[in-house]
């Protein structure tokens, strides 16, 4: 690999720049994994920036966990419908 410089002042600056890829906006989320990473997990974090991976990473966790939360409100939900379905089933008929 080629890296090339230029001259700014008494430095050398190098021309290294970000591929153009897919970016995502990331989520509450992603934003609290982002932080643990920052935190926790420095060597996956510098990993996954180093390859460029680190927003496609960040959204999947985001997609992955608002999937979940959906699917436990829907869950809750359908439960409680029961519950009020199941009290005035009782009501009519006890």
């Amino acid at each position: 690999m080629n890296v090339s410089y230029t001259k700014v002042g008494d430095y050398l600056m190098s021309d290294l720049k970000l591929k153009k890829g897919k970016q995502y906006n990331i989520g509450k989320y992603g934003l609290l994994k982002l932080m643990y990473l920052k935190e926790h997990n420095r060597g996956l974090y510098t990993v996954l920036l180093m390859k460029e991976q680190l927003n496609s990473y960040l959204y999947d966790v985001e997609k992955l966990v608002n999937d979940k939360t959906n699917e436990l409100i829907f869950c809750w939900m359908k439960k409680k419908m029961l519950m009020k379905n199941l009290k005035m089933i009782i009501k009519c008929y006890g």
